[in-house]
């Protein structure tokens, strides 16, 4: 094998090197890296199975994610708002322990997306949830007391009696305030935030305790439509969601096809390039052979006497 050949192998083999690195490269800014990549599939699983309202199987894929990073905001709010759901129509033959728990570690994701994210809307958002965390805890006399029972250490509304639905009627009138603060345009929070607001004016003004039947089923048959549009909102924004995560997906994909196709033509225009190169190099080695011989002897100009 000649200088020159040895020098064209070894200049192909880096050049494929140099494009199987430059394909991992893209492929890691592109996809990012498996761990994320498994972070994004545990999320997808909880996000069709929210979709199907199967609220308790969304919670394995939601849970795992935040395993993986417990500080990952969108898989915080996704859990936090899977839980709010699953538990919001909960019934009397709830485990008022368990819910409450849950309830808890919602409202601590629902504080990282708080503190962490950018986006007003996510914050406002993650306020509006606080806000029916407490709105719930409130309407129910069960809820209401093991909540307040299992604050009462870190907070002083909840040191005087635990029956008392005022300390979390509050919070979740403070809740729904700073979401209406962020984005003043959210009519269903200016909603709730009316009805907690008539609830703890009712309370100042002696009549907690004097509603009658009718004003109780009146006020129940209002929360449970806005539960159902809460419900219903959630899933709206869930459904955008969803379909902006397959947008994006059929992006990458796209732009991934539109590399490949363009790693393969340069590989192809290499590949032409080293061919054109060695049928260029025989053709020429082909003239040469067929050029007729040169006569270098020297021609005898005397005679022969």
């Amino acid at each position: 094998m000649d200088y020159k050949t040895k020098r064209i192998i070894i200049w192909s083999v880096f050049a494929v090197a140099s494009l199987v690195v430059a394909y991992m490269t893209y492929s890691l800014i592109a996809y990012g890296s498996p761990l994320n990549k498994t972070m994004r599939q545990h999320l997808k699983e909880g996000n069709e199975l929210y979709a199907d309202s199967l609220y308790s199987q969304a919670l394995k894929p939601y849970s795992k994610a935040l395993d993986i990073d417990e500080n990952n905001l969108v898989a915080c709010y996704n859990a936090a708002a899977n839980i709010i759901s699953n538990n919001l129509n909960q019934k009397e033959d709830m485990d008022i322990d368990r819910v409450v728990s849950d309830y808890l570690y919602a409202d601590t994701l629902l504080m990282r997306v708080i503190e962490y994210d950018s986006v007003k809307k996510n914050i406002a958002n993650s306020w509006h949830n606080k806000g029916l965390i407490y709105h719930k805890v409130a309407r129910n006399d069960s809820l209401n007391y093991v909540m307040n029972k299992k604050l009462a250490h870190g907070d002083s509304l909840s040191q005087v009696n635990y029956n008392d639905s005022v300390p979390n009627l509050i919070r979740a009138r403070d809740a729904y305030r700073e979401a209406l603060r962020i984005d003043p345009g959210n009519d269903e929070t200016r909603y709730n935030l009316a009805i907690v607001q008539k609830l703890l004016e009712k309370d100042n003004n002696g009549g907690g305790g004097g509603a009658s039947n009718n004003e109780n089923q009146e006020q129940q048959n209002n929360q449970d439509k806005q539960d159902q549009q809460d419900k219903q909102n959630k899933q709206d924004q869930q459904d955008k969601q969803d379909q902006q995560d397959k947008q994006d997906q059929q992006d990458k994909q796209n732009q991934q096809d539109k590399q490949d196709q363009q790693d393969e033509q340069n590989k192809q225009n290499q590949q032409d390039r080293l061919l054109n190169a060695i049928k260029d190099k025989e053709k020429k080695t082909r003239e040469k052979m067929n050029q007729p011989p040169v006569n270098s002897g020297r021609k005898n100009l005397e005679k022969n006497w």
